[in-house]
């Protein structure tokens, strides 16, 4: 399972500590391995193979093979037993029969749940058709559907989801999404035709490490084996794609939250060294800053003369950031770094030419 995977699934049992879904999805893997196991009469299971047995079930699910810690292993065991997960696994442990369950009709996935949380699944269920509506991860539209099965939640024609998402209109880029997906499951490297905006078509490989969404384009952040770097390459500009015969190489891949902690956007410049950029801002214009600020790192400073606040946030330069300073219009004014202002002072320049030339006729 990948990020989007666990965003979608996870997104409504975040909230939820009494949930038996509130946990990772590896710990998810493990305790239904150990469950499998314990319900095995025709084998002795100590630590090493119930560690075994883990390693072999996540690799099946994510391609990763990593044997658990022994501390690991212990503490789902405890887990297991505590009830915190909705269940008390009656667990116990002998030198002749190993760990095994003291009632043989057990199993985690016979538990029962409060039907009054049914509202809730449905609304989580429908959170996660809005992920893979339109075909877009089959992968995870059929884990929908197996939810649903596994739960006995019926659809109703009739029953409408609270919560929404943003419907992208990027279908050229969306019709990608579950190849690349299942490759990154697989751990597979992929060749792109590629089409960049201002350059000629070029055959791209790379190995995929995750994919980003940022204003209704999707992206995939992967790398590059001919260029041996780390790129970010949009999916609406993909013509095609096949397997390559190059193995997948994750030494490279990077933490998304460290990649894109001084980034707006998706572009990280080829001078990634994040700059402190200082703005000013009408009080209107505060208003929606203080609720939706530009960047996590965005500081309020002070009230300036005729109700003007000043900000400063940590990025960055990129088109992205500049593009959403001058979506702000008169509204913000940057006042350094200076190599930043220069660039805004460019493009009102450009502007006002361009409008000042069309509206003299010329």
């Amino acid at each position: 399972m990948s990020y989007y995977e666990g965003k979608a699934v996870f997104l409504f049992f975040k909230a939820n500590t009494n949930s038996p879904i509130h946990m990772s999805i590896h710990a998810l893997i493990r305790y239904s391995t150990i469950d499998r196991c314990l319900r095995d009469p025709s084998r002795t299971y100590n630590l090493e193979s119930l560690r075994e047995a883990c390693a072999q079930a996540v690799e099946d699910h994510t391609g990763t093979y990593k044997k658990p810690s022994i501390r690991t292993l212990r503490y789902d065991i405890n887990h297991m037993r505590s009830g915190a997960l909705g269940y008390i696994a009656p667990i116990e442990f002998s030198q002749e029969k190993g760990y095994y369950y003291t009632n043989p009709n057990f199993s985690i996935h016979n538990f029962k749940f409060n039907k009054s949380i049914v509202p809730q699944l449905k609304d989580a269920l429908l959170l996660l058709h809005q992920f893979t509506q339109e075909n877009q991860l089959s992968h995870l539209q059929q884990a929908v559907l197996n939810l649903r099965e596994a739960l006995c939640l019926n659809k109703e024609e009739n029953y409408q989801p609270k919560l929404y998402l943003e419907t992208s209109t990027n279908a050229p880029g969306q019709r990608w999404l579950n190849d690349i997906y299942m490759s990154i499951s697989r751990s597979k490297a992929i060749t792109l035709h590629y089409f960049p905006f201002v350059e000629e078509p070029l055959y791209i490989t790379i190995s995929p490490y995750f994919i980003k969404e940022y204003n209704n384009r999707w992206y995939v952040i992967g790398y590059d084996h001919n260029n041996t770097r780390v790129v970010n390459l949009s999916l609406d500009r993909i013509n095609s794609i096949r397997d390559s015969i190059r193995p997948f190489d994750a030494t490279h891949k990077p933490a998304h939250d460290e990649m894109y902690a001084h980034i707006y956007g998706v572009t990280i410049p080829e001078d990634n060294t994040p700059v402190l950029i200082t703005f000013e801002t009408t009080k209107i214009q505060a208003k929606y800053l203080d609720t939706k600020p530009i960047h996590p790192s965005q500081k309020k400073l002070e009230e300036r003369e005729k109700g003007r606040i000043r900000y400063t946030i940590e990025v960055c330069v990129n088109y992205e950031i500049i593009h959403r300073f001058m979506a702000a219009g008169t509204g913000l004014e940057v006042l350094s770094p200076q190599p930043v202002r220069d660039e805004m002072l460019r493009i009102v320049s450009t502007l006002y030419k361009k409008y000042t030339k069309e509206q003299a006729g010329l």
